[in-house]
């Protein structure tokens, strides 16, 4: 039971004429399910790896009311119990939320972690054979189907996350086990030099079945081309603002905008756009999250490798806060080390005549010894309640994270709220990897545009990080109007492989490594 994918790969190696079946693995308790990649590569290489059961299928917890000092307007009258909701008041021993380790919720509603299973399982694989030609290769997983027996295939072309050109996948009858080349034919299309262009592959169903109803989506591939530009935040406009104080602050004032920073913390202390606030305060470095279940499953590795160190960083405070106005833009740099240490920080900001600011972090280690990795490296921002709609050019629509990245990029619409995943026991969630850019808006249509610089990695929550990790159930989280806005260069992944031991944190490659690393954003206004 729950072997990591090196101890499978050793037993192919020494038994290859026994089968291996996994009865359980990828441990799906809370915030999981990281890595299949590493089982599933080698399930479906040519040897005697049949597959794997996953532990486990759904939540077991009990419907309870909410407790009627939590109870209010427009939240959730009732909640799920698990382990200690009775026993800890009687003394009696239990194993806490460890009956909470499945693919859906409770109530019966999917965690992201099925989506990413979904992925793994699929029958349709496409793999690109030569893709400046735009050739591939289609495998039908099926045992005993052909391929065109259950599915139909389509593909479709992006542009910058919209699409521009879509067809039928022909000739979809592939016997079991078998493949077919194929190429796409995009005569016609005019490639742009500074877009970025995507080729996606989907296989729906063909039919009703007992498990998905004509035309659910099965199966989805999906390849960036070759010569893609990234998206980039627009040039800096030179000259238009001037700079003055105001209480204990700094001010950069043009047109249409306003940004103040806080000279001793050296942070924005408020960004307005024709009046109205975009952000509150920020960014903040950001070290840590809100530990997920593998992360406590695995707290006594991190409590050697210094998570309480990352979580205590976030309260560094600047030594050094300088500004001075050059080639027509606002500079403001600030620099410090991290508390209990000589590692540094420094934050850089420039303002432009249009009040696009640029923001750029870099860690750097000193001479003393610090923990191998930490949870994060990023920032906190905080934006202004009202901004709810939330608009991303990233993976999605679910949830991705480095080890748990299967979603297509795309260009998504949805809202703050929506973010929120209701594990059994508030932790990190909702993070979206490899982003481009990512909108905030109220119902005007008036707010904040985020740019990667390329890519960033982002999460936007009603609560903040110390709110998921303080409360044992989600009717204890403080209902907060504003916006927690994570913008981050990496978070580690989730890990998975049990909950409970060294392996249910993340392997090596899926860690942020401590090690000299910087990264920029840009914050622009939206009008309509």
């Amino acid at each position: 039971m729950y072997p990591s994918p090196a101890r499978c790969a050793k037993w192919i190696e020494e038994h290859p004429n026994t089968p291996l079946l996994l009865c359980e693995y990828t441990h799906a308790m809370g915030n999981s399910n990281g890595n299949l990649a590493a089982y599933w590569d080698l399930i479906y290489a040519d040897n005697n790896f049949q597959g794997a059961f996953v532990w486990d299928w759904m939540d077991q917890g009990l419907l309870q009311p909410v407790p009627a000092a939590y109870q209010a307007e427009g939240r959730p009258s009732t909640f799920m119990a698990y382990g200690g909701w009775w026993e800890n008041a009687r003394g009696v021993y239990n194993d806490n939320n460890f009956c909470m380790n499945g693919l859906l919720a409770a109530g019966q509603t999917p965690h992201p972690g099925l989506a990413a299973i979904k992925h793994w399982y699929r029958y349709a694989h496409v793999e690109a054979v030569d893709l400046s030609a735009l050739r591939f290769k289609l495998t039908n997983w099926y045992d005993f189907s052909y391929l065109d027996e259950h599915l139909g295939g389509r593909w479709t072309l992006q542009e910058n996350g919209l699409v521009i050109k879509s067809g039928a996948l022909a000739d979809l009858h592939i016997g079991p086990r078998e493949s077919r080349e194929f190429s796409v034919d995009l005569a016609g299309v005019q490639m742009k030099k500074e877009a970025e262009y995507f080729l996606s592959f989907t296989f729906s169903l063909k039919e009703n079945t007992p498990y998905g109803l004509r035309h659910m989506e099965m199966a989805t591939e999906q390849f960036r081309l070759p010569a893609s530009q990234f998206p980039t935040a627009p040039a800096a406009q030179t000259g238009g603002f001037a700079v003055g104080s105001v209480n204990r602050g700094l001010k950069v004032e043009g047109k249409d905008f306003l940004v103040v920073f806080d000279r001793f913390f050296g942070r924005i202390r408020g960004y307005y756009h024709q009046g109205d606030t975009l952000l509150m305060s920020g960014p903040q470095p950001s070290f840590w999250r809100a530990m997920t279940d593998n992360d406590i499953g695995g707290f006594q590795l991190w409590r050697q490798l210094g998570w309480d160190f990352w979580r205590a960083a976030e309260a560094w405070r600047p030594s050094r806060v300088e500004h001075e106005e050059k080639d027509g833009l606002f500079h403001l740099t600030t620099e410090g080390p991290l508390p209990g240490s000589d590692a540094t920080l420094r934050i850089e900001y420039v303002v432009d005549g249009q009040g696009m600011i640029k923001v750029k972090t870099t860690f750097t280690p000193g001479e003393s010894e610090l923990p191998p990795f930490m949870p994060r490296f990023g920032t906190v921002l905080v934006a202004a309640p009202g901004l709810e709609n939330l608009s991303w050019y990233g993976p999605g629509p679910n949830p991705t994270y480095v080890d748990r990245a299967d979603e297509p990029v795309g260009i998504y619409n949805s809202t703050v709220r929506q973010q929120f995943v209701n594990y059994s026991r508030p932790q990190e969630n909702g993070n979206k990897v490899d982003t481009r850019w990512f909108t905030l808006t109220d119902d005007r249509g008036r707010g904040l545009k985020v740019w990667g610089d390329p890519l960033v990695s982002f999460g936007v929550s009603h609560h903040r990080q110390a709110d998921l990790f303080e409360a044992a159930y989600s009717f204890e989280l403080p209902q907060r109007p504003e916006i927690y806005m994570q913008v981050d260069h990496k978070q580690m992944g989730l890990g998975g492989f049990d909950s409970w031991s060294p392996q249910a944190i993340p392997t090596q490659e899926y860690r942020v490594a401590t090690e000299p690393m910087s990264f920029t954003y840009y914050l622009s206004p939206i009008k309509p």
